[in-house]
């Protein structure tokens, strides 16, 4: 299911399009121990309105909860999460917390959910693909390279291109939908969370902007929610996921 969002950015308008996409889910087995890192494909809530989206990274909580993070937009409160490719291993953790169902005292803007996960079934992991993240790093430097991994697109890098906003950074880089919630990367510190593409134009279209060469990420960059403002959301507020940190 794709929404749109619009910003101002100097004189122009800026779409936000939300990177998620919509996917049916198949009936559960008994679960065997599946292995969950960051850039996994996830599927949030059950049936025609279920939500493929990504998994930004796994960890513990100051709690001692295995948690993990994926978009806000992808999930509310009390649905179940599956992963992508072990349909046979059902339910293996449950929305936490939302900003789609956020308490008032969040920050506006930010877009985020926190997963917990059954300890039973799952084996948390830094490494998954050409990812490896091994902490929370900084936001990047204008200019800097940052790299995402998605369940639709995969791995690609590009440069920071500025702020959109306090809790916001855009990367030359391509998305799609279901890479919601994807991490984004400096070297191997997670330094964003992947919340959609910004289409630079006066009147946004109505379709999901295509994003697949240079060009294309140039036109229409990959938007993240910083790592920093979501860590300390959670923080203030005090709720599951306070004080996390990846595996």
């Amino acid at each position: 299911m794709t929404a749109r969002r619009r910003v101002r950015l100097s004189v122009l308008v800026v779409a936000l399009v939300i990177a998620s996409v919509s996917g049916g889910l198949g009936s559960a087995q008994a679960a065997p121990n599946v292995t969950v890192g960051g850039g996994a494909g996830v599927l949030i809530g059950t049936g025609s309105s279920a939500q493929l989206c990504t998994l930004n990274s796994i960890g513990r909580d100051r709690f001692g909860g295995l948690v993990g993070l994926t978009a806000g937009h992808c999930a509310s409160v009390g649905e179940t999460v599956r992963l992508e490719n072990a349909a046979g291993s059902g339910v293996i953790g449950v929305v936490r917390a939302s900003t789609r169902t956020a308490a008032p005292s969040s920050v506006s803007g930010l877009d985020y959910a926190v997963i917990g996960f059954d300890t039973g079934k799952v084996r948390p992991t830094a490494a998954r693909g050409r990812v490896v993240i091994a902490g929370i790093g900084r936001d990047p430097a204008i200019g800097a390279t940052a790299c995402k991994q998605g369940r639709t697109t995969g791995y690609s890098c590009g440069p920071v291109l500025r702020r959109l906003s306090a809790t916001t950074i855009i990367v030359a880089t391509c998305a799609q939908p279901g890479d919601s919630g994807g991490p984004v990367v400096a070297g191997d510190r997670v330094v964003g969370l992947l919340r959609g593409s910004v289409v630079y134009s006066g009147v946004a279209g109505s379709a999901y902007p295509s994003c697949s060469t240079r060009a294309d990420a140039a036109r229409t960059p990959l938007a993240a929610t910083s790592m920093g403002a979501i860590l300390a959301d959670l923080d203030r507020v005090g709720r599951v996921g306070a004080g996390y940190r990846p595996v």
